[in-house]
């Protein structure tokens, strides 16, 4: 697993994705459901990256088993399913991952997009707003508000911030490019 993990960074998925089945075969060995689930998400990621998006799915699903990895096991599925644009099963997933760590920023956003996107504007722009309280410097979350509100001088403002610091573009431009909601 370890090994994979360092090949999947250095951007060498296919060799990647041999360690993390090495490694799922030596833990299912004699439980088929083992303690750790960390070589199914890693492996999950890595086919993912390489375009498998149902492999991806599969082994992120598999993931969700172990407690430590529901968080980002339900996110990475939401953002799969998003892509395709199965935006209720998204949604699902994002709120089972928000059980595990309710404060996940990623995934609130996600939700927030989600309910827009799904129609429930008033439900997202609560969202949104419970987002900020929690962490008032939420980029995105500000960014779904602005989407959502009609108050053009606060919409304005936010624009402003966003094109005076790069940064928080390329943050936001990266959230949203996970779920594929270019």
């Amino acid at each position: 697993n370890a090994y994979g993990l360092l090949l999947m960074r250095r951007g060498r998925f296919a060799d990647a994705e041999g360690y993390f089945r090495a490694a799922i075969r030596k833990l299912t060995r004699s439980n088929p459901n083992p303690y750790d689930g960390e070589p199914y998400y890693n492996l999950g990621v890595c086919l993912r990256y390489m375009g498998k998006y149902q492999e991806a799915y599969d082994s992120l699903y598999k993931a969700t088993w172990n407690a430590a990895q529901q968080e980002n096991a339900f996110y990475a599925m939401a953002c799969i399913r998003a892509q395709s644009g199965r935006y209720q099963t998204a949604l699902e997933h994002s709120e089972s991952g928000l059980v595990r760590n309710a404060h996940n920023m990623r995934a609130r956003t996600l939700k927030c997009v989600l309910l827009r996107k799904l129609g429930n504007g008033d439900k997202a722009a609560a969202y949104a707003l419970e987002s900020l309280a929690i962490n008032p410097s939420n980029l995105a979350a500000q960014y779904e508000l602005s989407l959502l509100t009609t108050d053009t001088q606060w919409s304005q403002a936010l624009k402003q911030r966003v094109s005076s610091n790069p940064d928080w573009a390329i943050e936001l431009a990266l959230e949203y490019g996970d779920a594929g909601l270019t």
